[in-house]
């Protein structure tokens, strides 16, 4: 269940956080030696580097709740989880073109 809810949020975010484009939300997985690694990607708003690491903080908000609904708790718990389950969760993302939030498991 708990990893269910990870995915649940990702993408809410996804779906959320769109751009006047096209909504494109691909999900795939990498087999690696000793672990999965889980892609999350879509063709939204993105993040600035600068907020990157920041989002996964608990309370956190790079938007105003008049712009987007939330309550910047989303991925904080995503964070809590995923390392819960000795894995690390992170993004790759440019703003504008969307982001990739990248989680990895162990097997």
């Amino acid at each position: 269940m708990q990893i269910y809810q990870v995915f649940i949020n990702l993408i809410d975010n996804a779906l959320k956080y769109r751009s006047h484009k096209k909504l494109i939300i691909d999900i795939f997985s990498i087999d690696k030696d000793s672990s999965w690694e889980i892609h999350i990607k879509d063709n939204g708003l993105g993040v600035d580097k600068e907020f990157q690491e920041s989002i996964f903080n608990i309370f956190n908000r790079l938007h105003s709740k008049n712009e987007f609904e939330g309550s910047g708790v989303g991925l904080a718990t995503c964070r809590k989880i995923i390392n819960k389950h000795q894995g690390r969760i992170y993004i790759e993302s440019v703003c504008g073109e969307g982001s990739d939030f990248i989680i990895t498991l162990p097997k």
